[in-house]
């Protein structure tokens, strides 16, 4: 998806654009500050066009917020930004898990993948299988290890 030019959060009350973190199929992502708490976040644009869209959209959230864990990145409010939908979530300063993977990560996240397939087949737990490697996020600088 391509960004566009202007700033997203031009005129938002609540936070404020420091720059452009990446981009990918569905949307784009900024490092923002909210202006209340001065905490850094990163929040996810997605465009919202069609009913594919927001049946994608909505999947994402509703994964996110089942899926807690200390290795997830958390949602912490949705808010519209006309033409787009935008996630706050948390902002992780050392990048997500695919600039990390190895076999060994991509073996959990294929557990989840399964899990999540397994939940959409009516079988217990799991999420709904659209999460990746970029939802885990690492709290430390794996770079040293």
């Amino acid at each position: 998806m391509a960004q566009p030019a202007g700033d997203p959060l031009a005129g938002n009350t609540r936070y404020r654009k420091i720059k452009d973190i990446n981009k990918g199929s569905f949307g784009f992502v900024v490092l923002a500050e909210n202006l209340e708490t001065r905490e850094q976040v990163a929040i996810k644009f997605t465009r919202v066009d069609s009913e594919q869209d927001v049946k994608h959209a909505h999947r994402e959230i509703m994964n996110h917020q089942r899926l807690l864990h200390p290795h997830v990145v958390q949602l912490k409010e949705v808010f519209a930004a006309k033409p787009f939908l935008a996630l706050v979530m948390e902002f992780v300063p050392n990048g997500d898990m695919f600039q990390y993977a190895d076999d060994e990560v991509r073996a959990v996240v294929h557990d989840v993948y399964v899990s999540g397939k397994s939940a959409r087949h009516g079988e217990a737990g799991g999420v709904d299988g659209s999460v990746d490697v970029d939802d885990y996020m690492t709290s430390q600088d794996l770079k040293d290890q």
